[in-house]
């Protein structure tokens, strides 16, 4: 069934380069017709190669969990994630009466690998993204429940509180139980940004998820 998110889950932009992030910098200044000589500050992690899903919790319960679809309305994948182990039906903590929270589903790499061992070689995925998205999908959802999905927050709907800052949310997750990627950074300097995506990018192979570059957010 088709399941419209409350607030857009916009796309991102892309930078190839030192010179896009600066450049990036210079139209959020200007954007927010920012002055002042103190620098933005930025929050950094890795851009895991998964699937978007748009958890909404009213009162603390999980009502509903859409991927992202077209940005406003997206695939109603409630019943398929009911077995992903770090999405909590159920709010911990002092939480908002309403929120959307945003992240990513995917496969670990030594999951996707124990997976495609069991499929014939018609059937095996290509690569853990289209398994993790595969699986998500599943029309039975009892083959959803069975694969290791896990899922990481990155981002904010529409909420009842209002946080100012990303990383005051982030602080907030953890409380309520649900977890962010542990690999970040948080910087008002550009050069510690782009020296963050290169080692990030060096640590490519050793990680146990497939990344397709780093997020940079304003704080």
């Amino acid at each position: 069934e088709k399941s419209s998110h409350l607030s857009p889950m916009h796309s991102l932009g892309n930078g190839f380069s030192e010179e896009d992030l600066k450049e990036f910098d210079e139209r959020i200044k200007k954007f927010l017709n920012y002055n002042s000589n103190k620098k933005l500050e930025y929050i950094c992690e890795p851009k895991i190669d998964g699937l978007s899903l748009n958890l909404t919790y009213k009162n603390g319960d999980l009502i509903s969990a859409a991927t992202r679809g077209d940005g406003k309305i997206g695939e109603n994948v409630t019943k398929n994630i009911k077995n992903i182990k770090n999405i909590p039906l159920k709010l911990k903590g002092n939480h908002p009466e309403l929120i959307e929270i945003r992240g990513e589903v995917f496969l670990t790499k030594s999951d996707f690998e124990k997976i495609n061992s069991n499929l014939g070689s018609q059937n095996k995925f290509s690569n853990p993204r289209n398994a993790a998205a595969g699986s998500l999908r599943q029309l039975d959802y009892h083959i959803s429940r069975s694969r290791p999905l896990k899922f990481l927050a990155h981002g904010i709907g529409k909420s009842s509180k209002n946080f100012i800052q990303i990383d005051q949310f982030y602080k907030n997750l953890q409380t309520f139980g649900i977890e962010r990627n542990t690999l970040n950074l948080k910087t008002s300097n550009l050069e510690l940004v782009y020296e963050f995506y290169k080692k990030v990018d060096n640590q490519r192979s050793s990680l146990d998820y497939d990344i397709d570059g780093v997020v940079v957010k304003l704080n």
